[in-house]
């Protein structure tokens, strides 16, 4: 006796190359909760205020860190600041950060950490076109929004979701690690951006030599324009991930000198940097040649 297969809609075939192109198919990304399909969500507002989005350009880049860190330091320069993480709920880098959870809300889980304000995406998602439209602050608007993506630059910067339309007038940080895998995949990311994105590399102060002549040009123009800011790995919080506490010293500098970057490369106004104080607003060289 044959057994011939169940036929396959046009639909699920879309479906199935949707998860795959936002890596759906990686072990761990598909364990958990149902997967949640959403009917396609509507052009999400613009939002207000300055908009950061940090970008991992691979898997275990560390970008839920810099996103925190740099929230953090835009809410230190007097400016009211919110975080969203937009990654699927099972791959969130931000379950543990906050101190206190206020419930679910149009698709996402609402919470704080001490003053600053992380919306987290409450369902498990196929593909970043899932990924709810960000709640409308009409009372008390953030004047910085940052988006920790959750998701693969290619996914996040093109396409048709929200995501890739706010891509086009956000401050955009890469994130990538000092290894020689990571800095080509850095490379081709930034090969497909103008020019102008903040880097975070995050790895030891001093790198192999092998490491170091893995930049490529793009990266070393982007150090050259003083766009490169180096994240110290802290061995505590890659053990434990991020909690509920403050982050360490070294990495929280560093998310002063992004927001900094971020905030020279994508300015506003001329008066944009003076509102940080002159320990942020003339930054000490982080790049690749210290």
């Amino acid at each position: 006796m044959s057994i011939s297969p169940a036929p396959v809609s046009v639909t699920e075939l879309q479906t199935a190359l949707r998860a795959a192109w936002a890596g759906q198919f990686r072990p761990g990304c598909g364990l958990g909760p149902t997967l949640v399909r959403l009917p396609p969500s509507p052009p999400g507002p613009a939002l207000p205020g300055r908009v950061v989005m940090v970008v991992g350009c691979h898997g275990g880049a560390g970008a839920s860190t810099v996103a925190l860190s740099v929230a953090d330091a835009a809410g230190e320069s007097g400016r009211s600041a919110r975080l969203l993480d937009c990654a699927s709920a099972e791959c969130s880098g931000l379950l543990t950060a906050v101190d206190a959870e206020l419930g679910v809300e149009s698709g996402w889980r609402r919470g704080r950490r001490a003053r600053l304000p992380i919306d987290r995406v409450a369902g498990v998602l196929a593909w970043v076109g899932d990924v709810p439209a960000p709640i409308d602050e009409s009372l008390a608007p953030a004047q910085v929004t940052v988006l920790d993506t959750g998701w693969g630059a290619t996914a996040v910067l093109s396409g048709d979701s929200w995501l890739a339309q706010a891509a086009g007038s956000a401050a955009v940080v890469l994130v990538a690690r000092a290894t020689i895998p990571a800095l080509r995949r850095l490379e081709q990311v930034l090969a497909t951006l103008a020019p102008g994105p903040v880097v975070a590399v995050r790895g030891p102060a001093r790198w192999d030599r092998s490491v170091r002549a893995t930049a490529g040009p793009a990266l070393l123009a982007a150090e050259a324009a003083g766009r490169v800011v180096r994240v110290p790995a802290d061995r505590h919080l890659g053990a434990c991930g991020i909690t509920c506490a403050p982050l360490p010293k070294a990495v929280a500098e560093s998310g002063r000198q992004i927001f900094a970057r971020v905030l020279a490369a994508y300015p506003h106004t001329p008066a944009a940097l003076e509102r940080l104080g002159p320990s942020v607003t003339n930054p000490s060289r982080n790049g690749l040649r210290k």
